[in-house]
């Protein structure tokens, strides 16, 4: 599964490097070509036994989702062949697997003579050779081989354009006969040695990897890879990892899984000099405060130096995005009252933090659709200018008088500000004038455009005066973050999905072409199936010179 997946997820590789010598034969290691991708799972059945032992197939097996499968035409029959595909190992999946690949799986993918074409294979390991051949035969039988073609214990079948050969514990499924035959002359832990280069292996083991795989940098780079980011957000968010993977030699990953863990990881060998290349993304770490609000439905932290960043956009994004950003130069300079980059972003801490949430529920009486609501935070150098937060307010004031006075004039209605002193510093709000009782609201009463400018420094921006009033109040943790780090909680989401049910359903009526059941029967299961988890989490950093992205799926209680 592993091994499809990065062959699903990677751009187009319909169209592979052009790996050919100038004589027009394929690079190789020893007397076998070398992999564009490498895969490996050292003991599969003790992965398999993980996900099987997990908090994830239990709250799986209890949800509304799994009753859905059951209650489906086909249900029965897969469940009969699965039971007659195991039979033979007493249905038993982990013995399966034991049997087929117990000394591992490993998945190659090589280039052939001719540019843009490849070979796939997998070649599984296994401790018992006769028993993996009983549960693989009916569903051989399924494909046209018959029984007297799999006795022995070396064969060869061919299906299609793949051919699948047995030697003895040794099973292997490719879409070159010859190259087939090769790797089973070469004992597996050899081909493991050759396909996989020392420092990817020795990243994974570090990770405790049960599963990892391996891609030729120049796979990555097939279709072209431009020099810089193509407009400002991904420069300033993913400007370091663009930057990775455009001169990466090869792409790591891993894959472990715990209880009711799921851990997965990308990693790419990062360029002695990305930290001077790129300063404003490596900002050494330090303690950031972050809020700790019981409604959170997302919140994480990107360590960027902005003002460094906006100063020198030019070497981080491509020409046309920093002439867009130039041209926004003028209305930044016009909000602020002054030059953004030396004169305001330059005085704000490297970190930005973002929080959304569930919306309260006074605000969300009588909504049509409820959407989170979010805010993003700065905080200002100590030794920031004193009147900083003046050009903050002033943006603030001229940003909600510029939206009432869009498309046309006052003839709409308006955005109504306030300003209101507490006790953590000075609150700017504006909002919709709320229609007489009775009336309905529209979606525009979702947001209430807020700004939160604290005594301690920190400015909080925020669709939801709410949820500025409940971050100047609620208790912070202390982070070290080291680039990005993003936590998703799935229950708050879901609280939001439930109350939009029927949005969601009236949304998916048209993809069903009117079928009310089929449209319910849809949300109902994409529903249950996030009941499943809990917490997904995703973070990166550089150390040790990879750089990495980790994600964390956590299953619910």
């Amino acid at each position: 599964m592993l091994a499809l997946t990065l062959v699903l997820l990677l751009p187009q590789v319909g169209t592979a490097p052009d790996t050919t010598s100038g004589s027009g034969s394929v690079k190789v290691i020893g007397s076998l070509p070398a992999p564009l991708i490498a895969a490996e799972i050292s003991a599969p059945q003790e992965l398999v036994g993980q996900l099987l032992d997990s908090r994830f197939k239990h709250k799986l097996m209890e949800s509304d989702l799994w009753s859905t499968l059951q209650s489906l035409p086909q249900y029965p029959m897969v469940e009969v062949g699965w039971q007659t595909f195991l039979s033979p190992a007493l249905g038993d999946a982990k013995l399966f697997f034991s049997a087929i690949a117990g000394d591992g799986a490993l998945f190659l993918m090589t280039a052939k003579s001719a540019p843009g074409e490849f070979d796939l294979t997998v070649l599984l390991n296994g401790h018992d050779g006769e028993l993996a051949q009983d549960c693989l035969a009916p569903l051989l039988g399924m494909a046209g081989i018959a029984r007297n073609q799999i006795a022995e214990e070396s064969w060869q079948v061919s299906l299609e354009a793949l051919t699948l050969l047995r030697s003895e514990d040794r099973f292997a499924f490719g879409t070159n006969a010859a190259l087939l035959k090769r790797y089973l002359d070469t004992p597996l832990a050899q081909l493991r040695k050759q396909s996989i280069p020392p420092d990817c292996r020795s990243a994974a083991d570090r990770r405790g990897a049960q599963a990892f795989a391996w891609i030729n940098g120049d796979l990555l780079r097939a279709n072209g890879y431009p020099e810089r980011p193509e407009d400002a957000v991904a420069s300033y968010l993913l400007g370091d990892a663009h930057e990775v993977l455009r001169t990466a030699a090869w792409l790591g990953g891993s894959l472990r899984i715990e209880s009711g863990h799921v851990m997965g990881e990308l990693f790419a060998p990062a360029n002695d000099k990305i930290t001077e290349s790129h300063a404003p993304f490596f900002p050494a770490p330090y303690q950031i405060p972050m809020p700790l609000i019981d409604s959170v439905v997302l919140h994480g932290i990107f360590t960027r130096d902005l003002g460094q960043w906006w100063t020198a956009r030019h070497l981080y994004m491509q020409e046309r995005a920093v002439v867009e950003s130039v041209e926004g130069d003028g209305v930044m300079a016009l909000l602020f009252g002054r030059d953004p980059g030396s004169e305001v972003f330059a005085w704000l801490q490297s970190d930005m933090r973002l929080i959304a949430a569930t919306l309260p529920e006074a605000e969300r009486a009588g909504l049509p659709i409820e959407y989170p609501t979010g805010a993003v935070g700065f905080r200002m150098k100590e030794d920031a200018p004193a009147d900083l937060k003046d050009s903050f307010v002033n943006a603030f004031m001229a940003a909600i008088t510029f939206a009432n006075f869009e498309d046309g004039g006052m003839g709409k209605e308006s955005l109504l500000m306030k300003v209101e002193e507490i006790e953590q510093g000075s609150l700017y709000s504006s909002s919709y004038r709320r229609p007489p009782e009775g009336k309905p609201l529209s979606a525009a009463h979702n947001v209430s455009p807020s700004m939160l400018i604290a005594k301690d420094g920190a400015i909080w921006i925020s669709s939801s005066l709410s949820l500025l009033k409940e971050i100047a109040v609620a208790p912070t943790e202390s982070v070290i973050a080291h680039g990005m780090w993003l936590d998703l909680e799935m229950p708050q989401l879901l609280t939001i999905m439930e109350r939009d049910r029927n949005i969601l359903v009236a949304n998916r009526l048209l993809e069903e072409g009117g079928d009310i059941a089929a449209a319910n029967t849809f949300v109902d299961m994409m529903m249950s199936a996030l009941a499943i988890f809990d917490t997904v989490s995703i973070s990166s950093r550089l150390d040790e010179g990879l750089m990495s992205m980790q994600f964390g799926i956590q299953a619910a209680p």
